[in-house]
């Protein structure tokens, strides 16, 4: 059964691995180097493809109203840079309007945030295993170590740029309150997401193929959490830039900056959008329809209800063995 979870076995193998002669001896095959590293449906080479890759109006739309929402709120603070403008003086008046209109805002953000990547990073751990039909091990392995490097690299741009001098911080103290703002979530941000991924490589690494297989699906939100902070560090950090326009070049300057972000951040949105909807074609509908109903029963004992797992009426193992017990749905 464990061997099962991922359909691998010899009807699913990409054609290159069934063809008569292997490639590294075929003739045909050694004139031509993309024969080696591309699908190919017979010894000539011939590429593969299933049109999933055309131009699709729906996530182009939906892109770009994710780089509207992203973008929005640094364009609403620089237009309320010189209205009612926050004075960097002692006293009562300064604290309450800190209060108001900094720390509250940062407050809800940052409870949104939380609630957000709790469900977010199921549907991304999800979808990175929906289609998957290679040894999970390897895969896991190597995504969260990418994803490690990554926070990393992103974590010491965020340090360089908190300890940047503030040329706005009299003049505008309320950018120079959200730039930091800005900075110090995106901080959180890589440091929980690298912290994720090395916990998630310590304890997946000893463990035999099947038992990682089972590890990874049982902690799909896990998986899906050290994306789910990359994405949300890219944000915090075209905010942290734009604030950091506005603040020094100006609102005219800053829109400009806004608007090419605008773009970079819609495009970057679309990528994931295409690569979530692909599907492979190397699974029947009878696979995924497998795999939904594992994800439902994970998605109920996360929270959605805190459904008790279901369990298989206990069978004797063989030679004497400690009795097994397993989930009702199969992983297939």
């Amino acid at each position: 059964q464990a061997d099962a979870a991922f359909p691998h076995e010899a009807r699913h193998w990409p054609p290159w691995k069934r063809c008569p002669v292997p490639l590294s001896r075929n003739p045909e095959s050694r004139a031509s180097v993309g024969a080696m590293a591309a699908p190919v449906e017979d010894a000539a080479g011939a590429f593969v493809h299933t049109g999933q890759g055309k131009i699709r109006q729906d996530l182009w739309a939906r892109a770009g109203l994710a780089g509207i929402v992203v973008t929005s709120p640094m364009i609403a603070l620089g237009l309320s840079y010189k209205v009612s403008p926050i004075v960097a003086e002692e006293g009562e008046l300064w604290e309450l309007d800190i209060f108001v209109q900094v720390i509250v805002p940062c407050l809800v953000w940052y409870a949104f945030t939380v609630v957000a990547v709790g469900r977010i990073s199921f549907y991304l751990g999800r979808n990175t295993l929906q289609e998957s039909n290679s040894e999970m091990k390897a895969c896991v392995r190597s995504n969260m170590t990418n994803l490690g490097v990554v926070h990393a690299l992103i974590l010491t741009l965020v340090l360089e740029m908190l300890q940047a001098d503030f040329p706005f911080e009299e003049t505008g103290a309320r950018l120079a309150l959200y730039y930091r703002a800005m900075l110090v979530f995106c901080i959180e941000g890589c440091v929980k997401g690298t912290f994720i991924s090395t916990c998630f490589l310590l304890y997946m690494e000893p463990l035999s193929p099947s038992a990682a297989k089972a590890f990874a699906i049982d902690h799909l939100s896990y998986m899906g959490q050290p994306l789910a902070w990359v994405l949300l560090s890219v944000f915090y950090f075209f905010g942290a830039l734009l604030i950091w326009t506005f603040g020094v070049d100006g609102f005219p300057v800053g829109l400009l900056v806004s608007t090419i972000c605008f773009f970079a951040l819609a495009r970057s949105f679309l990528v994931v959008l295409y690569m979530n909807e692909w599907k492979n074609p190397e699974l029947t509908e009878a696979d995924r329809a497998a795999r939904v109903r594992v994800f439902r029963e994970l998605a109920a004992g996360l929270g959605r209800g805190l459904a008790e797992p279901r369990l298989a009426p206990v069978v004797p193992a063989p030679e004497g063995g400690p009795p097994q017990t397993g989930p009702v749905v199969a992983w297939s």
